[in-house]
């Protein structure tokens, strides 16, 4: 790949019940040059717990936000993209799961 663009994960989090695994997914991604952004919308701070317990795991940058009110879903994205730096987002909800080269493949597959 000539240029890696930066791609920003978004992660629109407020049920920690899976987001763990959602997160190491994202942390586990093949590409270099990635940000990770974690928007927390949950009430408790189970959420964050797991951002800064796998914080040092991650060779990818990875910004945590608290929002200081429930926002809903809609909020909660568009809060994480507001601070997105990437020339691609991905978002990522927080029961969902990445295999390590599903950026690296978009990515790919955009500058085909």
């Amino acid at each position: 790949m000539s240029h890696a663009p930066l791609v920003s994960l978004v992660i629109p989090a407020c049920n920690p019940q899976f987001f763990r695994a959602a997160l190491l997914g994202a942390l586990a991604q093949d590409y270099d040059n990635l940000e990770v952004i974690v928007c927390d919308d949950s009430a408790g701070s189970q959420i964050e717990a797991v951002v800064e317990e796998l914080r040092e795991l991650s060779r990818h940058p990875l910004t945590y936000l608290r929002n200081p009110q429930p926002l809903g879903f809609a909020g909660n994205l568009q809060q994480g993209l507001a601070y997105s730096q990437g020339e691609y987002i991905k978002y990522l909800c927080d029961d969902d799961r990445l295999l390590a080269d599903c950026v690296s493949s978009q990515v790919q597959l955009f500058q085909a």
